[in-house]
């Protein structure tokens, strides 16, 4: 086509080729930008919300078991008390 006298046509598609190129990069850096905030926000109240209060994580589930062990208990003495073992 450079051959047919299309310089002019070539030379705006040359100048225009790399600002096409280099907006299109700069769209890519602030998308990997922003996902990098967003998910380290999140990763952060994600952390602040399950391990703030990292007593309450452990010993609630301690609890439960022991009141679920001691209920358990409580109903084989009732079983045993009526006579029906």
């Amino acid at each position: 086509m450079r051959h047919l006298g299309c310089h002019r046509l070539f030379g705006v598609l040359d100048f225009f080729d790399p600002l096409i190129t280099l907006v299109g990069q700069i769209g890519q850096i602030v998308l990997e930008a922003l996902h990098a905030v967003v998910g380290g926000a999140i990763r952060a109240l994600f952390d602040t919300v399950l391990f703030s209060n990292l007593a309450c994580l452990i010993f609630t589930p301690l609890e439960s078991v022991a009141e679920i062990i001691s209920r358990i208990a409580m109903l084989f003495s009732q079983r045993s008390g009526l006579g029906i073992a």
